[in-house]
């Protein structure tokens, strides 16, 4: 086969050694350096892709699994196409050059495609399976990578080739030249993801290496000697037309980084960090979120009420802790709960680098914390990974939290593994706690069992205890002691006025409430869970199954979890051990609120589950009957009562408003309510006699009076 019309003429043997060594070096360094780029550019372009898919996919590790295996699928088939090349004879300078310039342009492209890929939406691909999220996952990334990478995988047996053809280097030039590549793949992550990325950003990056390639193949690797001008300008000019229209669909498809789910978001900050891409975003209703990855929400301005619970419960729960290690900073709402509480030493580990400076954003969700952080010595944030920082250091502590760690999300079922439980144990002061947070709401119930088993293993005197009462996110904490009784609770009402300030922002001003959340102790959790497999490192089944069960055709995994933790509570009439310094009247209130919960959860699943909103009042009223005077009973009676007034089942709305009325401490309210439902379900007379009832038993209610001005007219 003719050589490529590019190539120069094959050298003839020259008298002139100088000549001769001169253009050989030429050529060596034309290698040299494209075996270095290749491998920079490949592997760097598999980095950047691999941060851009993170913002698409489920960051499961599946899913960057599946990012490798494309990427070296198409790495290796690349190579496998040297022989058509050889066999045409087209493996001249040209041939490589132009494999260069191409994969350089593939990248660009890639850009372009990458702005038009929309993220994952786990809701709506939830009960589809595993399966089809992997197939997508796949298909998406091929269609970013496979073009430039099925060209770098050519490009490289390409430039060995011609080394042993050109330089006839075999041995130590051609080892020396593999030597190279694999430097500029090394490199490549270390300089892109720690310097060039937090600098420049992700689109940048993306599009500057491809643009390296392009440059690369057409200025140094490509031989002009020789060659015509117009053919010069052509292969210049052609190229140049291709790399516009890449940047331009890259431009016009918008940007590669992921951030808003609504129209009405609005971008505060985003970093390309060397670990993630984290955002601060504001919602048209003012809420504020921190995003990682676009998709992982580490939490939320309306989310304070949860997040400073996470640290406030197990503090009351467990008595006046000295030193406490938070493993997670995120918005800093629980840190910050556990700094505004004051008199302790608190370490905050945070695996995302730079999270520490966005915390001024969250300053009103978490009480300020990085001021605090500036002025108190006692408070250290400290950006490692948890699991190491446990294992190494020679501090210990008092109490550690763990935050709600999302199973299904690669390296985070390490969290829940019986080597880091045991860490965590081996850190804590005689009498010390560890509160574990769990997110039912994430967690398939064989997980939730798999994760008690282990905890209890590690910590035999575990207790169980809901962090907060709402059904449709649920959570739940595994507090474990180390050696020795722990610290006696803490009475709320006997608290600084500051602390008590903190505590009832955080609904934890009511002792019975949070003696209440006692879910089941060890025996009980060892009884449920024993056929359940250890979670250990060398067995992770959270790591590899969360994923595929999230998205498993079945009911959603609050509502799993909602019926197995009813399931596990000890019985109605006991109390958790907290409960023994407590009153004989906290226990009594207690132990109607522990009475009421139970009705509660069980009237949210018929609610939720069964949309059965009859059985979900009749379970309210057993849970009111059950307390009284618990506010939180009365608040959902009456939002049940509104959700179904004037519709077909306006029945539950009129039961709910009664069993309402029917306590001393809402009979008002409860009448009100009851003459609103009659009013909208079209009985005028039934409101007006519920009106009446409701100024009989407060002639000061000025709703049931204005109700009654309306109805009046409309009777006579």
């Amino acid at each position: 086969a003719p050589p490529d019309a590019l190539d120069p003429p094959p050298r003839a043997a020259s008298g002139d050694p100088v000549a001769g060594a001169d253009a050989r070096g030429a050529d060596r360094g034309a290698l040299a350096s494209a075996a270095v780029l290749a491998g920079f550019v490949s592997v760097g372009m598999e980095v950047l892709w691999t941060r851009a898919l993170a913002a698409r996919f489920l960051s499961t590790v599946y899913s960057f699994a599946t990012i490798l295996f494309a990427f070296l699928l198409c790495l290796g088939t690349g190579a496998l196409f040297l022989r058509a090349l050889e066999r045409r004879g087209w493996l001249g300078r040209t041939a490589a050059a132009a494999t260069m310039v191409a994969a350089g342009l593939g990248c660009l492209l890639s850009v372009a495609v990458l702005t038009r890929l929309a993220p994952y939406d786990l809701d709506a691909a939830a009960g589809r399976g595993w399966a089809a999220l992997q197939r997508r996952e796949l298909v998406q990334a091929l269609a970013v990578l496979l073009v430039p990478t099925w060209l770098f995988g050519l490009n490289f047996p390409l430039l060995a080739r011609l080394a042993h053809r050109e330089l006839r280097a075999v041995g130590r030039e051609l080892g020396g030249l593999y030597l190279l590549n694999t430097l500029g793949s090394v490199a490549a992550p270390l300089l892109l993801a720690f310097v060039v990325l937090p600098r420049a950003g992700l689109k940048a990056s993306l599009l500057g290496c491809g643009a390296l390639a392009v440059v690369h193949g057409l200025f140094v690797l490509l031989p002009w000697a020789g060659v015509a001008p117009a053919r010069r300008r052509a292969w210049i000019g052609a190229s140049a037309a291709l790399a516009a229209l890449a940047l331009a669909g890259a431009r016009a498809g918008g940007d590669v980084r992921l951030w808003r789910a609504q129209p009405g978001d609005r971008l505060l900050h985003h970093e390309d960090g060397p670990a993630a891409s984290v955002a601060v975003v504001e919602t048209a209703e003012g809420n504020r979120l921190l995003k990682v990855d676009n998709h992982y929400r580490l939490g939320a301005t309306r989310n304070r009420f949860a997040q400073e619970r996470q640290a406030l419960v197990p503090i009351l729960l467990r008595g006046e802790p000295r030193a406490v290690l938070a493993l997670g900073l995120a918005t800093g709402s629980s840190a910050g709960a556990a700094a505004a509480w004051g008199g302790l030493e608190l370490d905050v580990l945070e695996i995302v680098p730079g999270l520490g400076a966005l915390l001024p954003f969250f300053r009103d969700a978490n009480s300020n914390l990085a001021e605090r952080l500036a002025q108190d010595p006692a408070l250290r944030l400290l950006e490692v990974d948890g699991r190491h920082f446990i294992r190494n250091t020679d501090r210990t502590y008092d109490l550690v939290l763990g935050d709600l760690f999302v199973p299904w999300r690669a390296g985070e079922g390490a969290m829940y593994t019986l080597e880091h439980f045991e860490a965590v144990r081996a850190v804590l002061r005689p009498g010390g706690t560890f509160c574990q947070w769990l997110p039912l709401y994430q967690l398939r119930p064989d997980d939730l069992r798999t994760i008690a088993r282990t905890f209890v293993e590690a910590f035999p005197d575990a207790q169980l205890v809901w962090l907060y009462f709402n059904a449709a996110q649920p959570a739940a904490g595994l507090l474990g002691t180390a050696g020795g009784a722990p610290a006696s609770p803490l009475d709320p009402a006997a608290v600084s006025p500051a602390r008590a300030a903190l505590l009832d922002r955080a609904g934890l001003a009511d002792r019975a409430e949070l003696l209440a959340s006692w879910i089941a102790g060890g025996e009980r959790l060892r009884a449920a869970c024993a056929d359940a497999p250890l979670e250990t490192q060398d067995r992770p089944r959270i790591e590899f199954r969360a994923p595929a069960r999230r998205l498993a055709r079945a009911r959603t995994p609050a509502a799993e979890n909602l019926e197995l933790l009813l399931a596990w509570m000890e019985p109605l009439d006991a109390l958790g051990p907290e409960a023994a310094a407590g009153t004989e009247q906290e226990r009594a209130r207690a132990l109607g609120r522990r009475r009421a919960l139970a009705h509660f959860f069980r009237a949210e699943l018929r609610r939720l589950e069964a949309d059965d909103p009859a059985g979900a009042a009749r379970e309210l009223a057993d849970a009111l009957a059950a307390a009284p005077d618990w506010g939180w009973i009365a608040f959902n009676l009456e939002q049940l009562a509104r959700a179904e007034a004037g519709g077909p089942r306006a029945e539950s709305a009129l039961a709910a408003a009664r069993a309402l009325g029917g306590s001393p401490d809402f009979a008002v309210q409860g009448a009100f309510l009851e003459a609103q439902v009659a009013l909208r379900g079209g009985d005028p007379a039934g409101a007006r006699r519920a009106a009446r009832r409701a100024l009989a038993l407060d002639p000061g209610h000025v709703p049931s009076r204005d109700l009654l001005l309306e109805l009046e007219p409309a009777e006579r």
